[in-house]
């Protein structure tokens, strides 16, 4: 099964909200669909694992889907501008 991490320079908020549109055609540009998955796990080793808030939620990604993804900071009543993230998951191998 395919990894899903998002590499950070630190520690990343815990307060930090994972979105994801559940899986795409490669084709598609745009997702308005989107679910909250969580908070973020806490980073080890300069990466964010969100494998398992994915999988609970759409299950496994298959080679060839595009995965989108938001992450947005929660600061109180304020909160941060999401950031969008996209890629296609790789082929076994």
């Amino acid at each position: 099964m395919v990894s899903i991490k998002f590499t950070t320079a630190g520690d990343m908020p815990a307060t930090t909200i994972v979105r994801a549109c559940p899986p795409q055609s490669p084709g598609v540009s745009v997702c308005n669909n989107w679910r909250v998955l969580g908070l973020a796990p806490a980073a080890a080793a300069g990466a964010v694992d969100v494998t398992a808030l994915f999988t609970a939620k759409f299950g496994a990604p298959k080679a060839g889907q595009k995965l989108f993804f938001q992450l947005q900071e929660v600061a109180g009543a304020y909160t941060t501008i999401p950031t969008q993230y996209e890629g296609l998951v790789p082929a076994a191998g």
